[in-house]
């Protein structure tokens, strides 16, 4: 009785697979280095690491990008890398120094970003910027414990929330 009951939900099984697969594969045509033509985008943690690489591959596809960090020395590096590597107009490049743990610095760049960038209105947030501890679980320090939620979570979640605003605001009539 068991081994038919089995049988017959794989049979089942099987057949709303077939029922949600396609028959025929779906092309969407992407131009080579043109999938962000004309975008332009904000990068936090722009300075090293994921956030060079996601800069790079954006400029690579022909959009604008914003590279914001709380270290203004690895932003000006980046910058200077990404011009010489990829033989770039510096103007396709903006920087900005901030903390994303801080909510109120948020606030203020993105109250002030059509003044600091007139001739821009941004499309697209990535949320790369991140911390970590070296401490091992069970000795992280409270302030470590703190520093690191509120840049991690909280600088994310309002970093999304205000460019999230920013774009009605953009977008009214």
């Amino acid at each position: 009785m068991y081994n038919l009951i089995m049988s017959k939900i794989k049979k089942l099984l099987n057949y709303i697979k077939n029922l949600l697969t396609f028959k025929y594969p779906i092309y969407i045509p992407i131009y080579q280095n043109l999938l962000l033509k004309n975008r332009n985008v904000i990068i936090t943690g722009g300075g090293s690491g994921i956030g060079y690489s996601i800069a790079k591959s954006c400029l690579l596809n022909n959009a604008n990008v914003l590279l914001i960090s709380r270290n203004e020395k690895k932003l000006q590096q980046a910058k200077v890398k990404l011009i010489q590597e990829l033989n770039l107009n510096k103007d396709r490049i903006d920087l900005y120094t901030l903390d994303i743990s801080n909510h109120l610095e948020i606030k203020a760049f993105f109250k002030n970003i059509n003044q600091k960038f007139p001739n821009r209105t941004y499309d697209a947030l990535v949320n790369n910027a991140s911390i970590t501890s070296n401490d091992s679980f069970g000795d992280t320090s409270f302030e470590k414990f703190i520093e690191v939620n509120n840049t991690n979570i909280y600088g994310t979640y309002y970093m999304s929330e205000y460019f999230s605003n920013y774009l009605i605001d953009f977008n009214k009539p």
